[in-house]
């Protein structure tokens, strides 16, 4: 197919939702706020195209030349153009599939492809099944992946900032970082940490995954399941844990500063020398954890009753604090502290009462 389009107007908006461009030239063409999801814009020429604020979610951008058109605030996944034109027919087929509630295309099933190191920024993936894939190294910033499964899947050194992965299926997966070749293959000794910092993961599932030094700095996690895993040294800082679940999760030395930790289940859990500096911990559960060398900034349990403290706390007196590092103060209101292990976390303080849930 060879089509000349030299002028669209902007308004109305154009909706070519689906369209086979195949080939055509765009050159000069004014499509600010287009509709072309879905559309098959393989060997497209666009120079000096006006684009900004499209959607091509899902389009098809093989050999396609977008190198000088204006693209800006736009839904598109340039990273695609160096896809397989198979796979990039089923990243188009699944956009349909999804768009059209499965009247019309098909659902992306990409179990076990090895997608390591390619660029997926903005891609559309929501539902889709990426079991056991292999993403290392791969780029899924800004990427739409609700309700996405994932079980089991490499994400070692993957970038996922901004991503959205609300109630994605992340069980079994692997973050550990990613160590960075030399141009002859060989190691380097320096490592690339997977990093999911602002993204959106309510509700999703993190059973058992290997979250070793990720990187999850103001994600929403709230109500997600995290039993068994093991975020070792991970970065929660500033995240959202409302209701989350740490069951037997290892939280050793792990960075939940600033984190809101209401309602958080840690039954169980390991979180030795983690810090819980300037976290929202009302009535969070450390039934059971180990919390040997836990930062817990400037405990503040005001007005709740006294009770002999289990184990290696029985002789601590009433102005002991949880830390004594200057900052905010930590919220404990309501926490169930049961059976805890706080050995090595206190340290003398002033002013400040620590007490002991009911």
């Amino acid at each position: 197919m060879n089509i000349a389009i030299s002028r669209i107007t902007e308004d109305p908006i154009v909706d070519m939702y689906g369209a086979d461009l195949e080939g055509a030239e765009l050159g000069g063409a004014l499509m600010q706020r287009a509709n072309l999801s879905a559309a098959n814009l393989q060997g497209v020429k666009a120079d000096g195209a006006r684009m900004n604020g499209a959607n091509l979610r899902g389009s098809i951008l093989a050999d396609a030349d977008l190198s000088k058109t204006e693209l800006y605030d736009a839904k598109v996944s340039i990273g695609t153009t160096k896809l397989d034109f198979d796979l990039q027919r089923s990243l188009r087929d699944h956009a349909m599939w999804v768009d059209t509630s499965g009247e019309l295309g098909s659902r992306a099933v990409l179990t076990g492809m090895d997608l390591s190191s390619a660029d997926l920024e903005g891609v559309y993936l929501s539902g889709a099944d990426l079991s056991n894939c292999n993403l290392e190294g791969a780029r899924l910033n800004r990427s739409g992946l609700i309700l996405a499964d994932l079980t089991g899947a490499e994400l070692k050194g993957a970038n996922m900032m901004n991503a959205d992965l609300k109630g994605a299926r992340l069980a079994d997966v692997n973050m550990e970082p990613l160590e960075i070749k030399g141009r002859g293959g060989e190691g380097t000794g320096q490592f690339k940490r997977t990093d999911l910092s602002n993204a959106n993961l309510p509700k999703s599932m993190l059973n058992d995954a290997n979250l070793n030094k990720a990187v999850f700095s103001g994600v929403n996690f709230r109500k997600a399941t995290f039993v068994r895993a093991n975020p070792f040294e991970a970065d929660l800082s500033d995240c959202n844990l409302e209701k989350a679940d740490f069951t037997e999760a290892t939280l050793d030395s792990a960075n939940l500063d600033r984190a809101n930790l209401e309602k958080t289940l840690f039954r169980n859990a390991s979180l030795r020398y983690a810090n819980l500096a300037n976290t929202d911990t009302t009535a969070c559960i450390l039934t059971g954890a180990e919390t040997a060398g836990t930062v817990l900034q400037y405990v503040a349990k005001r007005a709740m009753p006294q009770r002999q403290a289990p184990g290696p706390v029985d002789d601590i007196g009433g102005d002991s604090v949880v830390s004594g590092v200057e900052g905010h103060v930590s919220d404990l209101e309501e926490a169930r502290m049961e059976d805890i292990n706080l050995a090595d976390a206190l340290e003398v303080g002033e002013e400040f009462e620590i007490g002991y849930a009911r």
